[in-house]
């Protein structure tokens, strides 16, 4: 038995889910609380045999597209000293690994919706991860391409294909021109959010891909342009975001939130990086500025509309708490809920001894102009009184 866990615990960590489960994956069901709130979907059988299929397939396709990426890297991660995964494992551990993300891909696409147009997403997706990784064609060791179909295969592919999806799954006349908007809006958003992320994981592997001699977008413009290249980034993914969220709040009152959170975002952002001495964010955690918006706060916040409007899908909160926010998040929270408790407590016994010096004051100055001294008498107020009734 604890062969067997040891086997699965090794498998489990070549498909490196720890780098997508809290990263990409909550990104996707927040675009599908989304499609579920405008396409007007019911909770049934078919609609949680949809949500079942698209959770499967979700963590298939990005268990595929890290264990391309690690099989043929392999080489290289080696010839630079950086830990790789599939590295630990023997040709049939990696091929029964493989087959397993392979089943969790493609199986459910037997129930799921689709027709020729979903296929051909699918086989785009598989196409670039396969002509980013794998040689001989292997375009990531191109700086420009590489960021471009990384970006591509990581967030918009999943975008478009969760959208026509769901569009399938429901009737044509559910939908309207609201859609179209979010679409634009929102892909580009996300586009730039892929860019901006590769770039992160470029610079923080810059001295590996130094060694192999790998040029990267980083290497190839260095510092100072990839960081007005991620601040520009930073402030169009803002703008891109406000612009959704000004549009679908015409649609329900309840998206204003994100306008406002957006809006809170690039203040913040803009405060941090004014207070940086050289202005430089290329490796200060400021570059993450609009993650947490992706991963975090639009996908509950989309599901709270959803939730609002349907109540029936409450259930998928409990869901969503379990599988797609990290215990990290709940860190600072609940750290903040105790320090509230803290000066709640506090706040309580000073109005409490305010109070009762108020009131004690305000006793012995209406005794003192009626001339009774309640301090000389050393007596409190109903002492004094039950004395004088006796």
């Amino acid at each position: 038995m604890k062969a067997f866990f040891n086997f699965s615990n090794k498998l489990i960590l070549a498909t490196r889910s720890t780098d997508w489960r809290y990263s990409f994956i909550p990104n996707i069901f927040g675009n599908i609380y989304l499609w579920l709130y405008l396409f007007n979907i019911d909770v049934n059988k078919l609609s949680l045999l949809l949500l079942v299929g698209s959770l499967f397939t979700s963590f298939g396709f990005a268990a595929f597209g890290y264990f391309i990426n690690e099989l043929f890297d392999r080489k290289d991660d080696i010839k630079a000293g950086k830990n790789n995964k599939l590295s630990e494992l023997n040709t049939f551990s990696i091929l029964f690994l493989l087959l397993i993300i392979l089943c969790g891909t493609f199986i459910p696409w037997i129930f799921l919706p689709a027709n020729n147009t979903s296929y051909f997403l699918i086989i785009c997706e598989i196409s670039l991860f396969l002509i980013y990784s794998s040689p001989p064609i292997r375009l990531k060791e191109h700086w420009l391409l590489a960021t471009l179909i990384d970006a591509t295969y990581a967030y918009v592919i999943p975008f478009i294909l969760s959208a026509y999806t769901y569009f399938l799954f429901k009737s044509q006349d559910s939908y309207n021109t609201y859609i179209y908007f979010v679409l634009l809006a929102y892909i580009f958003a996300l586009f730039l959010a892929g860019i901006r992320n590769i770039t992160i994981h470029n610079i923080n592997d810059i001295f590996y891909d130094k060694f192999i001699g790998k040029i990267t977008l980083p290497r190839y413009i260095g510092v100072y342009k990839t960081n007005i290249f991620l601040i520009s980034t930073i402030i169009i993914e803002i703008a891109l975001c406000a612009l959704t969220f000004g549009i679908l709040a015409f649609h329900h009152f309840i998206f204003t939130l994100g306008l406002l959170v957006t809006s809170w975002i690039a203040t913040k952002f803009y405060k941090r990086v004014k207070l940086l001495r050289n202005k430089l964010i290329v490796h200060n955690s400021n570059r993450h500025a609009t993650d947490r918006l992706y991963q975090f706060f639009f996908p509950l916040l989309f599901l709270s509309v959803l939730i609002y409007t349907k109540p029936s899908w409450l259930f998928l909160l409990l869901i969503h708490i379990s599988l797609f926010i990290p215990i990290s998040i709940y860190t600072p929270i609940l750290s903040w809920l105790v320090r509230l408790r803290i000066h709640l407590i506090r706040l309580r016994i000073d109005l409490k001894q305010l109070i009762s010096s108020i009131v004690n004051y305000s006793i012995y100055y209406a005794f003192l102009i009626c001339g009774v001294n309640l301090i000389k008498e050393k007596k409190s107020a109903w002492e004094y009184i039950k004395n004088k009734i006796i």
